[in-house]
């Protein structure tokens, strides 16, 4: 899936979109023949299919992004694949509440699946998302129930603490800790999860 399929699907989410949803949509900046050409490429991969004089997204093209059995991180996972994006943007696209999405971001934050970096963008500084390889490799193994584990927070803090510029004394100090916790966890001395109550 391309970025501007997503743009296309995205007026779909409540339901079969018109070229007049699009002439109201950022998709206005493109010609009307790049529109109707980008329509077409789109109804022969079967990501939508025509309604009358509208179009529908396809049960194939819902199930990757806006599928809600599908939990949230990794549907925001699989759209930083495609675009890097800000929280706000990524609501629009996916149909989902800021919280639910924040909290999908933090998480694939901690696990350092996805990464948030500063921009200046018309004189004010924005937040984008972008996927990283560990994210990548993350989607290339399906069934994983949990976006991160215990092990994979304390890489990304390891990875973090390395880079902070305080002095050497007390940044081993931080990387032994987190890694006697690692091993006691790989051990089984520890559980990573607490005891449900």
């Amino acid at each position: 899936m391309a970025v501007l399929d997503v743009e296309f699907l995205s007026l779909a989410i409540h339901g079969p979109f018109s070229e007049k949803d699009i002439a109201n949509s950022s998709l206005k900046r493109l010609d009307t023949g790049r529109i109707l050409d980008h329509l077409a490429w789109m109804l022969e991969r079967g990501l939508i299919e025509q309604a009358g004089h509208r179009y529908a997204m396809t049960a194939e093209s819902a199930a990757y992004l806006w599928d809600t059995d599908t939990p949230v991180w990794l549907r925001v996972l699989r759209l930083l694949d495609i675009i890097h994006l800000q929280a706000h943007q990524m609501s629009l696209y996916l149909g989902v509440q800021a919280s639910p999405l924040q909290d999908a971001l933090d998480v694939l934050r901690l696990g350092g699946l996805a990464i948030m970096y500063p921009i200046k963008k018309d004189n004010d500084i924005v937040r984008m998302y972008h996927i990283t390889d560990e994210g990548r490799n993350r989607l290339d193994r399906p069934g994983v129930p949990n976006p991160v584990s215990a092990n994979d927070i304390i890489d990304a803090l390891i990875r973090d603490v390395s880079l902070l510029g305080v002095d050497k004394h007390t940044k081993e100090s931080i990387l032994s800790r987190l890694i006697a916790i690692q091993k006691l966890i790989k051990a089984g001395v520890i559980c990573p999860e607490s005891e449900p109550k």
